[in-house]
This record gives structure tokens, sequence and C-alpha cells, in this order.
């Protein structure tokens, strides 16, 4: 059983606030999926744009904060280290759901209104 770490990734925000998130080290993983993630060119992307344009269609446009919150299932055991605070000796967690870091944590999240 392989066990990658993790961390604690703050950010200073505006006003003095802060951000925490905690992450894996993917990298540790000792197999690497497929870890492209679905996205359009820049063609494409103009292409969409012209025609949206021509027929008159309002675009939008949207920023998923919490897209790592809605990962798919992981279809392999993934074990990690929990942080600092948490850790007891002999405790690791499985993961059920893909995390920021993993390589392909990317790539399986979706928004929850597209799910099966």
């Amino acid at each position: 059983m392989q066990v990658i770490s993790s961390r604690w990734v703050i950010t200073e925000k505006a006003e003095g606030k802060f951000k925490a998130r905690l992450v894996v080290r993917g990298f540790e993983e000792p197999v690497y999926p497929q870890s492209d993630s679905p996205t359009a060119s820049r063609e494409s992307f103009k292409t969409f744009l012209a025609i949206a344009a021509n027929e008159g269609f309002n675009i939008q446009n949207m920023d998923v904060k919490s897209a790592f919150l809605h990962g798919t299932p992981l279809e392999r055991d993934v074990y990690m280290e929990p942080p600092v605070e948490c850790n007891k000796p002999g405790i690791v967690w499985k993961l059920r759901n893909t995390v920021y870091g993993l390589y392909d944590a990317s790539r399986s999240c979706i928004l929850p209104s597209r799910r099966n």
C-alpha cells in the first residue's frame, strides 16, 4: 500500500483574510492515470463566439469555486496521510473521490448539474 502525503496551502486574500486548502502530493502516487483535462482550443472558442453573436445568443461566464468538492469517485485505491493536526500513528485515509493535487483531479471534476 502506497501512502501519499498531504499539506496545507494557505493564501492571503484581501483585507488580511486567509484561505486554506488541504492538498495531496500527487507526484508521490505510484501510478500516472490519464491527466489531460477537457478543454476547448482557441479556434473552437472563437468559432463558438462568432456563431453565438450571429444567432443573438446570450453568453454568460462562470467560475466554479468548489469544483474539486464535486469530483467523481476514484476507480483505484489511493491512501493519504492525514494533515499533522489530525495525524494519529498508524492511521491513513482512503480517498473516495479525487482531491486537489492528484494528477487526474481536474479531469474528474464535473458540475453537479451534469452528473448522471
